[in-house]
């Protein structure tokens, strides 16, 4: 009988193309992923990573933190907040004892722990003071990390937050190690924008305790201090440019204020859209306030910087009807130029013609973290690389019962001529972190970034 042979079947040669195929297809995808990213918010590559939530009230009896600002060397935090309770509408005029206290935080960018609180009204050292109402406003570190910068302006109790009755106001240098402060009398700045158009604000000599009221820079892409003591544009900006210089574009990176040799506008603010702008504007517009000390650490100042964005307003998430306005002065003379990305342009067509976000750049300028303020049906931080717009990360805000997010200022009279929303972004000196502060929840949380991968 004969024996039956097994043999082994012979894969089809249309089969073996096809597994052929699908490997160069998958790889392909593989690579395209890689390079571009998932269009959606949660991809597994996400680079913000373990959070770290922070609460004021609970930490530090601190409610409504405003103004945070990293030290130089990233490893503090320091803020501006209410001892044990926000501000309450029209108490400001009440009894002393019901009046809100401010005070200045550090807090640990490691642990999130309370290194420091200061309380600012004793700091004026006198005894008049307890009769007046005080607005503060924080203006971070000197570059090196001694000193923290804090203008303030005490009126009369029922006067209101009007010219007529201040009795005191200037700057107030407090040490981040001894919580002694120096007191610098004069102009604090508080009415820089009073007519809706900005004046300038105060220039304050450190080492002569003197000040020179509403210094007024010609508009620029970038600035930096000369040797008479003021910033400077280095390169103006104005009419309508249709290309950004080098300088100010997307491959040059953001620059250091805190005594930097040069420094672009490109630091954290709004982009507005243009209905939501002061008197309205046909364009968005991107505005910041740039606290800067000169590289000696001997003159301080504040730079309202701001430019129209060319392009029309395509609106795709905005809430419908946001036409709330923000506390900006808008110059008659503004200067009309292009996104410095394509992150920059994507968050501006997102916002469209009403509404703002509050944006900010790493400090090599290659990712903006954004918060579109009036985006349906939820805001979310989100973080782009500048090169294509490429969304790297959508973080939902989960925002608690009574948190508006950033849709409103609040008491424009507590702040004056240094508004802040309430949802503020900052990047670490390193860009290393990221951090988001919510007023109205009396939080912040400070993500780790990953860092970038080169481009192959």
């Amino acid at each position: 009988m004969a024996q039956s042979t097994s043999k082994t079947p012979r894969p089809r040669p249309g089969f073996a193309l096809l597994v052929a195929v699908l490997v160069v297809a998958a790889i392909a995808v593989t690579t395209l992923v890689a390079r571009t990213g998932f269009p959606w918010s949660a991809a597994s590559s996400n680079p913000l990573r373990s959070p770290l939530h922070i609460q004021t009230l609970t930490s530090a009896h601190l409610a409504c933190p405003v103004d945070p600002y990293f030290s130089p060397d990233g490893a503090h935090l320091s803020f501006l907040g209410a001892l044990n309770q926000c501000p309450i509408e029209g108490a400001e005029d009440a009894a002393p004892a019901q009046r809100t206290s401010w005070a200045l935080a550090i807090f640990s960018t490691s642990t999130g722990a309370a290194e420091r609180v200061i309380s600012l009204d004793p700091l004026l050292a006198d005894g008049e003071h307890s009769s007046l109402v005080t607005r503060y406003a924080s203006l971070g570190w000197s570059p090196d990390g001694g000193q923290l910068a804090v203008a303030y302006t005490s009126f009369s109790a029922h006067s209101g937050s009007q010219p007529g009755g201040i009795q005191d106001s200037g700057l107030l240098l407090v040490s981040a190690t001894t919580s002694a402060a120096t007191v610098l009398h004069g102009d604090s700045g508080f009415f820089a924008a009073l007519s809706g158009v900005n004046t300038g604000y105060p220039i304050w000599d450190i080492a002569d305790h003197s000040v020179i009221s509403g210094y007024l820079p010609d508009p620029g892409l970038a600035y930096a201090w000369s040797q008479d003591g003021a910033p400077s544009a280095v390169q103006p900006a104005h009419g309508r440019l249709t290309e950004l210089p080098r300088i100010a574009g997307a491959r040059y990176p953001i620059g250091d204020p805190l005594g930097g040799a040069r420094f672009t506008l490109w630091q954290p603010g709004l982009v507005i859209g243009g209905r939501s702008a002061g008197g309205g504007l046909a364009q968005s517009l991107f505005v910041s306030l740039i606290p800067t000390w000169s590289e000696d650490s001997m003159w301080f100042t504040v730079i309202l910087a701001e430019v129209a964005l060319a392009g029309d307003d395509t609106d795709q998430r905005a809430a419908a009807g946001a036409l709330a306005v923000a506390p900006y002065p808008v110059s008659e003379s503004m200067a009309m130029i292009p996104s410095r990305d394509a992150a920059l342009e994507a968050v501006r067509r997102q916002v469209g013609a009403s509404g703002w976000a509050v944006v900010a750049w790493n400090p090599a300028g290659t990712r903006l973290a954004s918060v579109a303020c009036f985006a349906s049906p939820h805001p979310s931080l989100e973080l782009r690389d500048t090169s294509a717009a490429t969304l790297q990360a959508s973080v939902s805000l989960t925002l608690p019962s009574g948190d508006n997010g950033c849709r409103s200022f609040g008491d424009a009279e507590t702040f004056g001529a240094y508004p802040h929303p309430p949802l503020m972004l900052r990047w670490s000196p390193d860009g290393s972190r990221l951090l988001l502060s919510d007023r109205d929840a009396s939080s912040f949380t400070l993500w780790t970034v990953e860092k970038e991968q080169p481009q192959a």
